[in-house]
């Protein structure tokens, strides 16, 4: 859905006619979108495996069953706010990290619980990424910034199934519930470096 505001602040960007009027039409597009957040984005495991095995229907049903299992618990959160979902993908919003990190550890215990005696190819497994900082939120129905992308590059191009990779400057001070981990890790991925902290559930 397109943000009739923000669309108009663009267009009127794109008729500035110097960098001063463009600078003027960002401070306004700040002054109304820009805000701290935390960025919550997981994506579903398996896509080829499941559906080379099981067909494109299949994978749509598991599909299905995930957000029937992961929206109630983003809905529920503390500040949570769910901005949209793509295929197999899920894009949210949350007040604090701490909240966004409960969420994301309950979705992976809620997704092990459900399916702990199901076949693997009929199995929702998911990894998530979660990232802090200041974006623009249009109104909760798209967001862009910097967070949305260190969490999209952690979720879904570094984590593995059943992890959950929060950004270092996200980790810091909040707490994990007992059997679960947390260990220092840093990748390079599109030319960035990220630090960042791998949170598993305790194998012991």
């Amino acid at each position: 859905m397109e943000n009739e505001g923000f669309t108009a602040l663009l267009r009127e960007r794109e008729r500035a006619a110097d960098a001063q009027a463009r600078a003027e039409v960002d401070a306004k597009i700040r002054a109304r979108y820009e805000r701290d957040a935390a960025v919550l984005i997981l994506d579903m495991s398996g896509f080829s495996r499941i559906t080379q095995a099981e067909g494109i229907i299949h994978f749509l049903g598991l599909i299905h069953r995930m957000h029937a299992l992961v929206l109630p618990i983003i809905d529920a959160a503390p500040g949570g706010q769910l901005v949209k979902t793509e295929a197999d993908n899920v894009y949210a919003m949350f007040e604090t990290t701490q909240a966004a990190l409960d969420a994301a550890i309950e979705i992976q215990e809620t997704c092990q619980r459900s399916f702990a005696d199901a076949p693997r190819n009929d199995s929702v497994a998911v990894s998530i990424g979660i990232a802090w900082g200041r974006l623009l939120d249009l109104d909760g129905e798209e967001f862009y910034g910097d967070p949305v992308n260190l969490a999209s590059k952690l979720g879904e191009d570094l984590a593995d199934a059943g992890e959950v990779f929060v950004t270092q400057e996200a980790a810091s001070g909040v707490v994990l519930p007992a059997g679960w981990t947390a260990t220092q890790r840093s990748a390079q991925i599109s030319g960035v470096d990220i630090a960042f902290v791998s949170v598993q559930r305790d194998p012991s």
